[in-house]
């Protein structure tokens, strides 16, 4: 991989995610929020994240053998009616609290999940888009994503919703105008699902081990509700390519 050195404050954190995928239909969407309610016994966290993309510039005398990846900012965006925000309408992508993410090709693995390292940063004040640029990276992609979020011991399950800007017009778009702003990417308005678990160190078999039997107790807890399944590891490809 050719990413940022990981001793640099850059990324300050790294974990291997070791996850499950599914999608469930926008007919089915109340009902399974629903049977998932009980089966985990605790209502959703729902909230709102912005998703940068950023493609690096690739310089002309770099060898064609050598990988770049994407990186991308996310962020948590604050809920318009929270207080002091008094349903402000305006957002501002500059100002909001963004966490710097390197996400890895999976590996080939024979383990019943996919598995792939993040590199993470979580940024303070300041301007963490210039800085980014100030690094070689430009934004490729904006969207935002509407989360539903349980947790069963250590396997967290989201389903969200993937919303992209309307036209160019709406630039990054506004979250606070979803209506009028943006639109779901899935024609169909439907949700994709993953539960996910974190191990700190992929040389760490017992974590290792231990995350794939909690998955596969959530994948059985809720059959028939979310069908979880292994994804082709290629559809979460980072690479950039040409």
């Amino acid at each position: 991989m050719n990413a940022p050195d990981t001793t640099t404050p850059f990324f300050t954190t790294s974990h291997q995610e070791l996850s499950l995928h599914g999608y469930v239909s926008s007919d089915r969407f109340p009902q399974v929020i629903k049977l998932l309610t009980n089966l985990f016994t605790m209502p959703p966290d729902t909230f709102t994240e912005h998703h940068l993309i950023h493609k690096p510039h690739r310089p002309k005398n770099l060898p064609p053998n050598v990988e770049t990846y994407y990186i991308k900012l996310l962020s948590r965006v604050e809920d318009p009616d929270a207080d002091g925000m008094d349903g402000a309408q305006v957002y501002d992508a500059r100002k909001q609290r963004w966490a710097i993410r390197l996400e890895d090709l999976p590996e080939v693995t024979r383990r019943p999940c996919v598995s792939r390292s993040i590199l993470s940063a979580n940024t303070g004040s300041g301007d963490v888009m210039g800085f980014v640029r100030a690094m070689g990276y430009t934004i490729h992609a904006s969207y935002f994503t509407e989360n539903r979020r349980l947790v069963h011991n250590n396997v967290v399950l989201t389903l969200s919703q993937i919303l992209v800007p309307k036209t160019p017009e709406a630039g990054l778009g506004n979250p606070y105008r979803k209506d009028e702003e943006l639109r779901p990417l899935d024609p169909k308005n439907g949700w994709i699902v993953q539960a996910s678990v974190k191990v700190a160190n992929n040389s760490d078999l017992d974590g290792l081990g231990q995350a794939v039997n909690e998955l596969t107790q959530v994948k059985d807890m809720v059959k028939g509700v979310v069908d979880l399944e292994v994804i082709e590891r290629l559809a979460l490809d980072t690479r950039v390519k040409g």
